[in-house]
């Protein structure tokens, strides 16, 4: 029976100390109570693959093989945000690049990122940034050009901005 008991000791102490000596780790990206960093990995995966698709927490929850309230409590522990403003915050990311790049309207943007109408992503955006869609791009437009550069002055070149006006 000791034999037994000390065994039994000794298996219960084994996992804890053997996964603190192999896996150090992040204090930033892993609680011990949050998700597993492998499940964690798979759910920022698939939201930046489906980012413009729609999907539920629900779905989310599948993929890190839990239910939908223990993978929102979960995720929350893990990220310190809920996951649908995780998913917010990456569309509005993905949103600022497209602004910048100047190729769409603001609309198609909304529709681009998987907000379902624009106003939603204005107010969306005006409640992250602290400025409309339209002024971030007009800020990143003027930041952009304010001070070409002079050989493209002299050569006549002229280029479309990102709200459309042609600068030469």
């Amino acid at each position: 029976m000791d034999t037994f008991s000390s065994k039994a000791a000794q298996l219960a102490e084994f996992p804890s100390q053997s996964i603190r000596a192999t896996c150090p780790l992040d204090p930033i990206a892993y609680h011990p109570r949050g998700l597993s960093r492998r499940a964690l990995l798979r759910v920022q995966s698939y939201i930046a693959e489906h980012l413009a698709e729609p999907f539920t927490p629900g779905d989310l929850a599948l993929l890190a093989g839990v239910t939908r309230f223990h993978f929102a409590r979960l995720f929350r522990f893990s990220t310190g945000v809920s996951p649908m403003q995780f998913v917010r915050t990456q569309r509005l990311q993905m949103s600022k690049e497209l602004l910048i790049r100047g190729e769409l309207t603001i609309a198609e943007i909304a529709s681009e990122i998987g907000f379902c109408d624009q106003s939603h992503y204005c107010r969306s955006f005006r409640r992250m940034t602290g400025m409309t869609p339209s002024a971030f791009a007009h800020a990143s437009y003027t930041t952009e050009f304010a001070a070409p550069s002079p050989s493209a002055g002299s050569s006549g070149e002229s280029r479309t901005g990102p709200l459309g006006v042609t600068v030469t």
